[in-house]
């Protein structure tokens, strides 16, 4: 008998004006003798793989079906769309279904971004190091941080900086300088960058001008007596050069 003769049929398969098939999105395994379910998206197949796709979709490597690299199948279009410039593949629309990453970027949460100390280069898309002294920045530069690193300051210029009255430490750490210090490069009497209270700085050290002292209770410097042409202190008896002929 002729294969449209059929009266009925083996396994799984149905029978159509005498003619026995699977139905539609499966294919006839001819050692289990049954009707098996194709892969998903396609519409036709063999033993071997998808032969036809539903619509919207792109025959694969393979034989699956699929959207190309970079796209993703939408339900409400029933066809592939474009993913995210900021994600390589995707699972939907948006930046918060990335699959995988552009360049060196990292997936957390289903979004790309560059690791905290790296910022994206837009020319090769590829996250770069940041300064040394920034946690976040925008460029290689040292003043294109937004956030800083360790105990360092956001300052204005966009450099990150350690607070007046301090300077850097290794690993980004802020030390105290000198108290004669406003602003320093170490903890020395000599390695202040400026001063505090009216003092002057001379190669790096601060004091006040001659015929004056400073005075810790109002962190001023402060006129020596009157009979006093330099002192180390308030009254006659804190002279240390007497003015004129006085001894």
């Amino acid at each position: 008998a002729s294969a449209s003769s059929c009266l009925s049929c083996s396994g799984t398969q149905v029978l159509t004006n005498g003619v026995c098939a699977c139905p539609a999105q499966t294919y006839y395994d001819s050692t289990a003798k049954t009707c098996k379910t194709c892969g998903s998206g396609c519409d036709t197949c063999t033993s071997s793989g998808c032969t036809k796709c539903s619509s919207g979709l792109t025959l694969l490597s393979g034989e699956t079906c699929g959207c190309p690299s970079g796209q993703y199948y939408s339900t409400a279009s029933a066809s592939c769309q474009t993913c995210s410039s900021s994600c390589a593949t995707c699972s939907g629309a948006g930046s918060s279904n990335c699959l995988t990453c552009p360049g060196n970027q990292v997936l957390t949460n289903g979004a790309c971004a560059c690791a905290t100390g790296m910022y994206l280069d837009s020319t090769t898309n590829q996250c770069v190091a940041c300064d040394s002294t920034c946690s976040k920045c925008t460029g290689t530069s040292a003043n294109q941080c937004t956030t800083c690193n360790g105990a360092l300051v956001l300052q204005s210029n966009g450099q990150c900086a350690c607070p007046s009255g301090k300077y850097k430490g290794t690993g980004n750490t802020c030390l105290a300088c000198d108290t004669s210090c406003a602003t320093c490069s170490g903890p020395a009497t000599t390695n202040c960058l400026s001063c505090s209270g009216g003092r002057s700085l001379t190669n790096g050290a601060c004091s006040c001008p001659s015929g004056s002292y400073f005075a810790t209770s109002s962190s001023t410097c402060v006129s020596c007596y009157s009979t006093c042409s330099e002192c180390i202190g308030a009254g006659a008896d804190a002279c240390s050069i007497c003015k004129g002929s006085l001894n």
